[in-house]
Order: C-alpha cells, then structure tokens, then sequence
C-alpha cells in the first residue's frame, strides 16, 4: 500500500502539497478582504510605540493585540506599506514553519501510508489555514508550537541541552503570539521535568538543565505582571467557554474544523467517537509502554496534549477562567492528531486485525478531510469573519459610486465599523467620514447592513444598491 512513496519520490511528493498549501493561503493573504479583528489592530494597536505594543500600556487595551503579530504589522506597513498581502506576511510564513516541521515531526513515524495521511490530517483542515491567511497571532503561535514540540522530541532523543533552549524559546515565542500558549509552555515544563525525573539525572546535571527553564519562567512571570494583567483588569479576557471541556473545547472544535460543510451532522457524529476512541486509545497505549518502558518521540505529545488538558481544567476551577474554544483551541486540535497519527502508527503494528480496522478508520477519516476541503477551501471568507468577505468589494463599489469625491457618510452594523475604517484610512478615502458604531437609525448617505439587522431595518427612502454573495450584507444608498 502506498508503494509508490520511496524516500526518493518522498521529498517530491510532500513538496509538492506544501506549494498547492502555500500558494492557497498566500493567494489569500492577497485576495480575502481585512477583517474585524485584522482591522481592529491596525486601526488601534499597531500605530503605538514597540513598548506600549509589547507591554499593552494603550489608551485601547485589547485582547486582539497578539504582540508578535501586532508588531510583524508594524514593521510590515512601515517597509512594504498598508496592503492585505504585506499585513498578512507573517502568516504566510508562519505557515511555511508550520509545514517544515509538522514533516519533520512525522519522519518518526515509518509507515509511509500513516505518514502520508497524518501529513494531509495536520495540513488539509480548512478552518486551520484561515488563520495562514491572516493578521492574527493564531499562525505565529501554531508554528512556532510544532518548531518547540519538534525540538522536546529532539532533546528526549539526545539529552542535549541546546535542544531544551530552542524548545523553550520557540515555546515563548508561541506565548507571544497568543497568550492562550501561556498553558502550553507551562505544561512542556511539566513534560521537561518528568522527563528529567524519569532519567534520574544527578543533581548538578539538573540543575543545569534547569537555567532555561528559570529564564523561561522568569519570562512567563513578566508576561503575566504586564500585558496579561492589564488585560484582566479590563476584563479582556472574556472569549472562551463557560460549560465544560467536552462541550466548549470538544465539539466547538469539531463545529470549526468541519467548517459548515453540508455533511456536517453526520461527520459530527464520526469525529465524535474518533476523538473519544483516540483518547481512550492514548491512555491505552501509554499505559503499555509506561509498563514495558518503551514510552518515546510521539508518544509525549499525548502526555502533553493531557497536561494541557488538565491545566486548564485547573485552571477553570481555581481562577475561573475560561476553557478553550474555537479559534483558541485550534493548537489543541493539532496535538490531538499527532497523538491519534501515532496511535494509529502503534495499533497498525500490531497483528493483521488491527491493521485493518485503524486503515478503515482512517479511510473514514479521509473521506471527510476530503469532502470537507471540497466544501470549505475557497478564496473569498473565513470561518470565523465571513461577515467581513464583502467589505473589501463594497468600498470599492461605494468609491465607483461617488465619482465626484463628495463627502460621504455611511451608516453600518457595528461588526463591518474596523474594516470599513481600515479601507478608508487605507486607500486615503478622505471623502468618506469616518464609520461608527451608532447604529442605522441614524441620517447616513449610504447604509451597509447585516443579514440579522436586515428585517429591523427601516427601509423607507432607501435605495438597494447591492447584495453581497458571501456575507449576506446588503449596500443601500438614501434616496434624494
């Protein structure tokens, strides 16, 4: 099965999905129109000083300001200028990161046909390369979450301490990106020192193995006392789930990685019992080679995946903050597939039944990474902003409208207010004075609405100019 992937045509073969990969997301990162929070960081966050970004010490305190991503905008503008393409730069090469080294990770697996279909799982998920197309910190913390996970499996290989720098470093970086990663380097600690304890290593040599560790703990300490604190003290940290890890973190993954695809309630259903039957499977199979001490490589990312898990659990009880959900859990559906990939790996070695039954599942599983893609890849919105897929086409209706420069004022639902502002300050769209969030009740020249405010909204003297496709919003103009 799967023959043909010699480690001569290999190379061929997985470069020639990352360029079909790359080449999506980058023509995105050009094509899809700026969205809410894109806009809100540029309208607000990026323009201040390299201090006030990292410290967040703004007149506009915000979650949306993801530090490396608000200052890779910054410096972006200031070389290449305010485009889509040059915003969103970053991404497009956090998503080269992340492919380079979701294949390195999986060169510990041998089965070139496991390797193969865990390559297309961790890459071929739609609502994950959303993020590869955009100016959020979501990307940078993914990819620079797969280089640290790489570099532990390195270290738990050669014990080098080299490898325990970049893995941590890589693993702040993630932090940098998004403060959600917080949990993440806290629990690779964990996994560092269990590993640490497992080996029994003399106390000097501890102790020195440690220093990265400090400085990396020194770090999440001045994290938390500046930029995480200001934003819990303007109650900042609100997005999230409220019910439970099976209901927030659970199945708003797999609403999201499913991506309204029209198979969505009975695809539900299958990655329902995968997710249950994976984890179920991990402990199983961790349990074994705990007893017969063969634990190695992939099998610490299920270790970590649980730590995760655990973290935050406690941290729910203890803090009362918030489970992760949606977009913030993405990074933990990623550890979720490597740990699945290498349970698979594990049970397909283990007797001609078993090799069956994982290849059905995981023919099953293709089927649905493929119609999902089929139904989900497309050069227009994203998942979580498809609101927004217009916003970009309706400025440049409004400015064929106005040929004459008049001064224009445009009424708005409040979701379409950043974007509208983006493109205004971005094109020098003087004419137009500046969106607001005051509602459509108001005397406006033009009124861009939302599909929910279209039935309360007063259409008297109105004329219908446009309705998008995409996000549903319709463009009036007022009647004279």
């Amino acid at each position: 099965m799967f023959s043909f992937i010699s480690s001569k045509n290999e190379r061929y073969i997985y470069s020639l999905i990352s360029l079909l990969l790359i080449s999506y997301t980058g023509y995105r990162c050009y094509s899809l129109s700026f969205t809410h929070d894109e806009s809100i960081s540029y309208n607000n966050i990026i323009h201040n000083s390299f201090y006030e970004i990292i410290s967040n010490d703004t007149e506009f305190i915000t979650a949306n300001n993801h530090i490396l991503n608000s200052l890779f905008m910054k410096y972006s503008e200031m070389i290449f200028g305010a485009s889509e393409i040059s915003l969103r730069m970053h991404s497009l090469f956090a998503h080269i990161i992340y492919l380079f080294f979701s294949f390195l990770l999986l060169k510990n697996i041998k089965m070139p046909w496991i390797k193969l279909i865990g390559f297309l799982i961790l890459n071929v998920n739609p609502f994950l390369l959303d993020f590869f197309s955009l100016a959020r910190g979501y990307a940078l913390s993914i990819a620079f979450m797969m280089m640290s996970i790489y570099y532990f499996i390195e270290y738990t290989k050669t014990e080098k301490i080299k490898h325990i720098t970049i893995f941590l470093t890589t693993a702040l970086l993630s932090t940098l990106a998004n403060f959600s990663m917080v949990v993440f380097v806290v629990s690779i600690i964990g996994l560092l020192e269990c590993f640490m304890i497992a080996k029994r290593y003399p106390i000097k040599q501890c102790i020195i193995k440690n220093i990265p560790v400090l400085f990396t703990a020194l770090c999440l300490y001045s994290f938390y006392k500046w930029p995480i604190t200001k934003l819990i003290e303007h109650k900042e940290l609100y997005f999230g789930g409220y019910v439970g890890l099976w209901r927030d973190t659970a199945l708003s993954s797999i609403q999201f990685y499913l991506y309204g695809c029209r198979y969505t309630e009975i695809f539900s259903y299958f990655l329902r019992f995968l997710l249950l039957a994976g984890v179920f499977s991990g402990f199983y199979v961790l349990f074994i080679k705990i007893k017969t001490k063969s634990i190695k490589e992939l099998d610490f990312i299920f270790v970590l995946f649980t730590f995760i898990i655990v973290v935050n659990y406690l941290q729910h009880f203890i803090m009362k903050t918030n489970f992760f959900t949606e977009r913030v859990a993405v990074f933990l559906v990623i550890l979720f597939f490597i740990s699945l990939i290498n349970t698979w790996h594990y049970f397909s070695e283990k007797g001609l039944l078993l090799k069956i039954t994982t290849g059905v599942i995981a023919s099953v599983f293709i089927i649905v990474i493929g119609f999902t893609a089929s139904a989900s890849l497309n050069f227009s919105y994203t998942c979580d902003w498809r609101y927004d897929a217009d916003t970009k086409g309706m400025i440049s209706e409004l400015t064929n409208l106005n040929a004459n420069k008049t001064t224009v004022k445009i009424g708005n639902t409040w979701l379409f207010e950043p974007s509208i502002n983006f493109y205004r300050k971005t094109r020098h769209l003087n004419w137009l004075q500046p969106a607001n969030r005051d509602g459509l009740n108001r005397d406006y020249d033009f009124y861009y609405v939302d599909t929910y405010d279209l039935n309360s909204f007063d259409k008297t003297n109105k004329i219908l100019i446009k309705t998008y496709p995409e996000s549903g919003a319709t463009l009036f103009k007022k009647a004279n």
